[in-house]
């Protein structure tokens, strides 16, 4: 009798990469990320620039090329899709998009 109720009240084990909180030195200069701009709570696509281990805190040139300083971890998220994958797909939509742009004649 016991044995079934102790198996479904047993909770299934979380993935240990869930759940897990991030520290500073999980992350490298360098790395892309998205971080929260102070301008308007938003997270943006940035570059880590610098790190500040100690208090835990980030520089971060955004893709747009703005840059901010001290930017708390909690306001800092991985990225954690390639980038080169990305920019293929890019690529590959703005020369379907020229493509479809040209005249016929004047590519022959």
């Amino acid at each position: 009798e016991n044995i079934n109720s102790d198996l479904q009240t047993k909770k299934p084990k979380r993935s240990k990469s869930k759940g897990l909180k991030l520290k500073a030195s999980d992350f490298a200069e360098g790395d892309k990320v998205q971080a929260r701009w102070s301008g308007d709570g938003t997270f943006y696509s940035g570059t880590i620039t610098k790190i500040n281990v100690i208090e835990e805190n980030f520089n971060i040139k955004f893709d747009d090329g703005d840059s901010e300083e001290s930017i708390s971890l909690e306001n800092i998220k991985k990225v954690n899709h390639s980038k080169k994958k990305c920019q293929k797909k890019r690529k590959k939509d703005k020369e379907k998009e020229n493509r479809e742009g040209e005249d016929p004649e004047e590519t022959e």
